[in-house]
């Protein structure tokens, strides 16, 4: 007699972690990214409408997410990247995030190419409508022929909202960035579009951990169309933390971002 064998089908999505005003789930397959195809896992985060969760710098308030791969096995490599979030003005100030539904794509590289990863996150992040309620969840998912998975497309659309870096010799992006001491102290930038009245947002991130306050947009009067300055207030700050500070800022130009290193002169 035969015996057959049934194929064993691969998995590619843990079942949702139902957690307050939210859902969590770990997603697996491919992408392309900065011109080379990827293994991806993808931290999906469904959101009850209103509610929000936050961008790695929060803003003026909220819960930055934080995301741990302890217990994973044969992975080399958990690089998580964050899509471009949005501005939200709330009472307590500007904050930066997401709301609805976000995926965070995670490249992963096994330390073995033949057998599949066995990947283990420990996701923290914090919820919030008028009040902020931090959720973690625990989630296990292994990770092999992710060619054939179904969420190949839903993580190349989220890597495509992650800002790529800015070439060195674009004609756009933060032209000048420097620390203004008078009264009231600020950082400023001057950026330049790529076009004119196009819609523009400046993110800004220390890259020592020092807390950048959140930029705001300053109307230029008299100043040629494709020239946009945002500032940041540092009358609460010291300013002395901030001479000659290694910052990065994400440019966000309509439906495309980009990263790029804005040192303070």
């Amino acid at each position: 007699p035969f015996t057959f064998l049934k194929a064993e089908m691969p998995v590619y999505a843990t079942d949702w972690a139902v957690l307050e005003r939210s859902k969590l789930r770990v997603i697996a397959g491919e992408g392309v990214w900065l011109g080379k195809r990827e293994t991806l896992a993808g931290i999906e985060v469904l959101l009850e409408p209103d509610w929000k969760t936050y961008w790695r710098q929060p803003g003026d308030a909220g819960i930055p997410p934080r995301f741990e791969f302890k217990g994973s096995t044969n992975l080399k490599k958990a690089q998580v990247l964050y899509p471009v979030p949005n501005r939200y003005h709330e009472p307590s100030g500007l904050t930066i995030g997401y709301k609805s539904r976000v995926v965070f794509p995670v490249i992963v590289e096994a330390v073995d190419p033949l057998k599949p990863i066995k990947l283990s996150v420990s996701a923290v992040l914090g919820v919030c409508h008028d009040l902020c309620i931090p959720i973690q969840a625990e989630q296990s998912l292994e990770i092999k022929k992710p060619g054939l998975s179904p969420f190949s497309a839903a993580l190349g659309a989220s890597l495509a909202e992650v800002p790529v870096p800015l070439k060195a010799d674009a004609a756009y992006g933060v032209q000048k960035a420097w620390l203004h001491k008078g009264a009231p102290p600020s950082l400023r930038f001057f950026i330049k579009t790529k076009k004119q009245t196009e819609p523009l947002e400046l993110f800004v991130e220390s890259l020592d951990g020092l807390y950048v306050p959140t930029p705001k947009y300053v109307p230029m009067k008299g100043q040629e169309a494709l020239m946009s300055a945002y500032h940041v207030d540092l009358s609460d700050d010291d300013v002395a933390d901030f001479e000659n500070a290694e910052l990065v800022c994400t440019l966000k130009f309509e439906t495309v971002a980009f990263v790029q290193p804005c040192p303070i002169k």
